[in-house]
């Protein structure tokens, strides 16, 4: 599902949906505690039953991507952010991490591929990690005027990360978010 905000920010939940062009990258993270990992990509079509279908009514299909890596810790996208000016794409985990990485695309600009792909931490109010299973599941991510906000499920919260360039190496603070999130049973919130 892609959703696009007034000022063109675009947002979409990612579980099953990212796909990319068949390459193996050695991919070096950026940024401080951001970690090098093999990410995998290979292309998925928008019908696997008709890989020729590239438009359903007027959406035209731009490309997809699967993602695969032995590295522990990358898995469980929950949800993708873009920037403002579509040149990097930020993604959080169900194990609290923050992915980060540039879109490839082809010459008539379909996606192929994602480059400079890190991953890392993302910090609570005291700058630490988030380390506690039930304190991490990040479940989805927006962009908002200054940074991005993450929401959580389990201890259901809202987090605003400030900056737009580098924001998950920041620590996260609490956003205002309505009364009713908090009463969610465990792990049935904003999932």
């Amino acid at each position: 599902v892609l959703c696009v905000d007034p000022e063109g920010c675009g947002t979409v939940d990612m579980k099953g949906l990212f796909s990319l062009a068949a390459t193996t990258f050695l991919l070096f993270g950026v940024g401080v505690g951001a970690a090098p990992f093999i990410l995998e990509t290979s292309s998925v079509p928008l019908s696997i039953e008709n890989p020729e279908i590239k438009t359903i009514g007027k959406l035209e299909y731009r490309g997809g991507l699967k993602l695969q890596s032995e590295n522990s810790k990358f898995g469980g996208l929950s949800g993708l952010a873009i920037s403002r000016d579509g040149s990097v794409l930020w993604s959080v985990t169900d194990n609290g991490n923050w992915v980060r990485a540039k879109p490839l695309l082809d010459k008539t600009g379909n996606l192929v591929g994602l480059s400079e792909v890190s991953m890392a931490s993302l910090l609570g109010p005291s700058g630490i990690a988030i380390l506690s299973k039930k304190r991490r599941d990040a479940e989805s991510l927006f962009r908002v005027k200054g940074g991005y906000v993450v929401t959580f499920e389990g201890v259901h919260r809202l987090l605003q990360y400030h900056g737009n360039k580098s924001p998950f190496l920041t620590p996260g603070f609490p956003a205002a978010a309505p009364d009713h999130i908090y009463d969610a049973h465990f792990n049935k919130g904003m999932e």
